[in-house]
């Protein structure tokens, strides 16, 4: 007996902390997801974590964007008049570019062999604390990856059982920013260990902020959204407290400010909790959060100069802030051109092609559903009414074999000319959802009858380019 008890001791005492970061996008206009990730990594370094227990995966691109006004640089906040803060510099990268994938993900978190990067992954012993962040786009019942593959919410519990069963970790702190996010977490069991946060609920786009005329460092404008709402409140809490609140305490504060920006300038976005929700509250933020910050500035932190908390003062859906962005280059450049010189012309006509390009680019994922719905429905005895279901209904994401296949196949297919990776094309996923719920189709039960369906859908899209006159 007494050997058990000090073998319990030496665990909890050898007990480490463990942080996985990934940022599940790249290009230039999802700007903020990896500065989210680049600025949590800097707190956590602050708040005590050896950088040896911090895991990155980011694509790590729009540092060398073209579109990036200060080269190598990452700002997760606005400095109107000052020069900002480099959340980029000092962070260590674990998976980057095409590394950022699903496999590498899950091999990551049950601690199997991953391809490329670094190799590390999580080295549990007995007792351990995981806290994961995932910032992405999402859609419901999926998590997206930079080359368009996706992570199922059966899946990904799934794989949370299996990392339970190693029986090494001693509780998993679940962070997930990205639209739908709630879908995800959704029937989680409570008796995992396991306690969920997530920026929305199923059926809600997260938000996008510092954008437009909001994103300025040094006089500059970024052109993209610096920060995401449900990140950077989540942020400012764990950086300005000392660890004594409890992680009750921070959901409902951060949750209520989220609601109140998103509610004066949006409609609504909502926090919500999944899992182990009554045992988790009662636990303080040190002990997830601040392994060590008496000793956090040595050899962790050397030129890191906190970004100062600037409260969002507008929100963008996901959605919006694709070509949100885009209108405002149009903007600039088309007010008053004839008194600039060809620069203006150029910049002008530069602005024009990218907007109407991306404008294009969302008609044809729009026409592309639609022409699939259509098509799955033809002949059907009550083909309107099952459209109108298709496109409006809200089926829970069940057929995962189905979704993932429909999902490949436009990304595949549509290519560029429709690009389903996009935050605007996932909020159709729900459409895929439907269709592969629909018993009558037989989609669910043969997802190869979905794929076709798709492919058929994207092939019209060719076909009616043919016939413009």
């Amino acid at each position: 007996m007494w050997l058990a008890m000090l073998a319990l001791v030496l665990n909890s005492v050898e007990a480490a902390n463990w942080a996985v970061l990934v940022a599940g996008s790249h290009t230039y206009e999802n700007y903020r997801h990896q500065a989210d990730v680049f600025h949590l990594y800097q707190i956590l370094l602050s708040k005590g974590f050896p950088r040896d227990k911090i895991i990155t995966m980011v694509y790590d691109d729009v540092k060398d964007d073209s579109e990036n006004p200060f080269p190598g640089q990452v700002f997760n906040m606005p400095d109107e008049a000052g020069p900002g803060v480099d959340v980029r510099a000092g962070v260590d990268l674990d998976y980057t570019g095409d590394e950022v994938n699903v496999a590498n993900f899950v091999g990551v978190l049950v601690g199997n062999s991953t391809t490329g990067g670094t190799g590390r992954k999580l080295d549990l012993t007995v007792g351990d604390d995981v806290f994961l962040f995932y910032v992405d786009h999402g859609a419901p019942g999926i998590l997206e990856f930079p080359d368009g593959d996706v992570l199922h919410t059966t899946e990904f519990q799934e794989l949370l059982r299996e990392i339970e069963s190693q029986k090494k970790y001693g509780r998993f702190m679940i962070y997930i920013e990205a639209c739908n996010s709630g879908s995800i977490l959704e029937g989680l069991s409570t008796d995992l260990r396991i306690y969920g946060v997530t920026a929305v609920g199923a059926d809600r786009p997260s938000l996008g902020t510092y954008c437009g005329y909001e994103a300025v460092v040094n006089g500059v404008t970024m052109g993209t959204c610096m920060g995401d709402l449900f990140a950077v409140h989540f942020m400012d809490y764990l950086d300005t407290g000392d660890g004594s609140r409890t992680l009750g305490d921070f959901f409902y504060v951060v949750k209520e400010e989220v609601a109140i920006y998103a509610g004066l300038h949006y409609g609504r976005q909502e926090g919500l909790q999944y899992g182990d929700i009554a045992s988790f509250e009662k636990f303080t933020l040190s002990e997830f959060f601040y392994p060590d910050p008496a000793t956090a500035a040595v050899g962790n932190l050397t030129t890191f100069r906190r970004p100062k908390f600037v409260k969002p003062k507008a929100v963008y859906s996901a959605m919006a802030a694709e070509s949100e962005r885009l209108q405002q280059t149009y903007r600039e450049a088309s007010a008053v051109p004839l008194r600039d010189g060809e620069w203006k012309f150029q910049k002008l006509k530069r602005a024009t092609n990218r907007l109407q390009n991306k404008i294009q680019n969302q008609e044809n994922v729009q026409n592309t559903i639609w022409k699939m719905i259509k098509r799955a429905y033809k002949g059907h005895d009550q083909a309107e009414q099952a459209r109108d279901i298709a496109w409006r209904g809200q089926r829970r994401p069940e057929r995962p074999s189905c979704e993932k296949a429909v999902h490949k196949a436009l990304v595949r297919s549509c290519g560029t000319k429709a690009d389903m990776t996009t935050a605007y094309a996932l909020q159709f996923h729900q459409v895929v959802v439907n269709l592969c719920g629909d018993d009558s189709l037989g989609w669910g039960q043969d997802p190869s009858l979905g794929e076709t369906g798709a492919d058929r859908a994207c092939r019209k899209l060719d076909e009616d380019e043919a016939t413009v006159v």
